[in-house]
């Protein structure tokens, strides 16, 4: 998952048009056009849809002939992309992910989190949840376990690392209050590195987020004045942990983890609110957790003794049946292969016993999302989306192309909805819309910076990644002109010709040219910086592109 949202931050397109206000509102500005054509998730509210992007939060809007789309523009919402949103109770939650450099390597971290109270006019911001610096030091003591100083040069004096050997103090901890116990144990998150809300939940009077390194959290919205609160989960290897009744002595909040000790079961991915019940996926499997006022007691499920597919959970969804009866699936990837591979897992008695497709595991896929319509299950993976109708037989959708032949040139669906008949899938390489659910007639939608005459994406490339179709890697070349005489030339840092791109097509009054990756001897070029000539007219144009291997 992590590495997922790097990537998706990588793929960020801007769109700086013509801004707009929406009458009666001084608060909320709007452009036309998303910030990225990478659309990570759909949701619906009051006629209208709203997209999470690589590079921001978007909307569209349905006209007598067509649909509009256009970005928020609010100081108050967070930078970067949004790899989570949620609606619900008409209430809108979104996080946000950028990248910091610290000694020349790039880092994920969190920007916050922002929720809306009236439709996305207004817009209320949380800063991601750090920890202050606390008062205890500590490190893994080879023998003892952990020793706890109440000053950092003591703490150098007696500390020794996993091979038994004087170590350095890199751990620092606090006490954090809950359900009505002080002193629980845990690690603290100082920094927002790593720390990013890839999910968010609406549940009662709080928004829940959920963590790589900050674990579990959630902020009461209904206060003027919300703060983050730290909610502990069970321990690895622990089967429930009841609110009011933590060991003191055994029980710490670490999602780090230590050289002789994992903590799995606190690096969250997930979380979702159904009734009274708030489930947790995390790197350590599945948390039910029965909310009792503002405490919750959590039940730990784990894929060897429950039957799920492994125990890396991303994503919830809650499935009713035609008895009315709530199935609930959980997206469950295969920690082996650090999530290159995940099906859904479903269960129809509250978690205890979980089914996985079989056929899905066959087909290797990695599924991102899932949702329903009537009795339609569909399902957003790498390898596109799929549809079935007893979460046993699984049909794949074709590859989207419209009416002007233009295609979705990338094999990965990231999130697809069934709204007002329609159906929206979001992907790396824009928007499709199809009016019809059985024989999609897709409409296809892109959005470039309207600033520039020339202009590519996604930049970086990963050319062997996303975007990739058939075999190949596709990055797109965009020219506001007419002339299909034009053409590109591909140059390396040592000015080398590359390869060139020739015959573009016209979509939508622009010239579009499509590159594979691949040099005039049919290879893929190497990582790298590249010079891109456009040539028209006796004129030139270039633009820099960034090309990454191996991700």
């Amino acid at each position: 998952m992590k590495q997922v949202l790097i990537i998706f931050l990588s793929m960020s397109f801007g769109v700086i048009p013509k801004t707009y206000q929406i009458e009666n509102s001084d608060e909320l500005e709007f452009s036309d056009g998303l910030l990225s054509n990478t659309v990570i998730d759909i949701e619906y509210l009051n006629d209208s849809v709203f997209l999470s992007t690589a590079n921001g939060l978007g909307g569209a809007n349905y006209n007598s002939s067509n649909f509009h789309f256009y970005n928020f523009e609010n100081i108050n919402l967070p930078d970067g992309g949004n790899p989570a949103m949620v609606i619900k109770n008409n209430i809108i939650a979104v996080s946000g992910s950028g990248t910091e450099y610290h000694a020349g390597e790039s880092h994920p971290v969190g920007t916050g989190v922002s929720y809306s109270l009236d439709n996305g006019y207004t817009w209320n911001y949380m800063s991601q949840s750090v920890d202050s610096l606390p008062n205890l030091w500590s490190c893994k003591q080879y023998e003892y376990g952990n020793i706890f100083f109440t000053n950092e040069s003591d703490c150098e004096l007696n500390c020794n690392n996993c091979d038994g050997e004087q170590g350095q103090c890199g751990k620092i901890y606090d006490y954090v209050s809950w359900g009505g116990q002080d002193e629980i144990l845990h690690l603290s998150v100082t920094v927002p590195i790593n720390n990013i809300s890839y999910d968010l939940e609406i549940h009662n009077n709080y928004i829940y987020a959920s963590s790589w390194a900050g674990g579990l959290r959630r902020f009461n919205y209904t206060l003027d004045s919300p703060v983050w609160e730290i909610i502990p989960l069970p321990m690895d290897q622990q089967n429930d942990l009841i609110c009011g009744d933590i060991d003191l002595q055994s029980y710490q909040i670490n999602p780090v983890g230590d050289c002789n000790s994992d903590f799995d079961n606190h690096k969250a991915f997930s979380v979702f609110g159904l009734q009274d019940t708030l489930w947790v996926g995390t790197a350590g499997g599945i948390n039910k957790g029965i909310v009792n006022e503002d405490c919750i007691d959590w039940i730990h499920f784990n894929s060897f003794d429950n039957g799920f597919f492994d125990d890396w959970v991303i994503g919830f969804e809650n499935q009713v049946l035609s008895d009315n009866t709530n199935r609930i699936w959980a997206l469950t990837w295969d920690k082996e292969s650090q999530g290159r591979l995940g099906v859904p897992s479903f269960s129809d008695n509250g978690g205890l016993d979980w089914i996985f497709p079989s056929q899905l595991v066959e087909l290797g896929v990695k599924a991102y999302n899932i949702s329903f319509n009537s009795n339609n299950i569909y399902l957003s993976t790498n390898q596109g989306l799929y549809i079935s109708q007893d979460a046993e037989l699984w049909e794949k959708f074709g590859n989207p192309v419209d009416y002007l032949n233009q295609q979705i040139l990338s094999e990965v669906v990231f999130d697809a909805e069934v709204i007002n008949n329609r159906l929206w899938i979001g992907t790396g390489d824009g928007v499709a819309i199809s009016n019809n659910l059985i024989d999609p007639d897709w409409m296809i939608y892109r959005f470039w910076n309207q600033n520039s005459t020339f202009d590519v994406y996604p930049n970086p490339f990963v050319i062997d990644s996303y975007n990739f179709i058939n075999g190949d890697g596709h990055v797109r070349f965009v020219y506001s002109g007419q002339d299909i005489s034009s053409s590109i030339d591909i140059f390396d840092f040592s000015m080398d010709l590359v390869s060139s791109v020739k015959n573009p097509s016209i979509i939508n009054g622009q010239i579009e040219f499509i590159w594979n990756g691949r040099n005039r001897y049919n290879q893929l070029v190497k990582n790298g910086v590249y010079f891109c000539r456009l040539n028209y007219n006796g004129y030139h144009k270039w633009v820099k592109l960034a090309v990454i291997r191996g991700v």
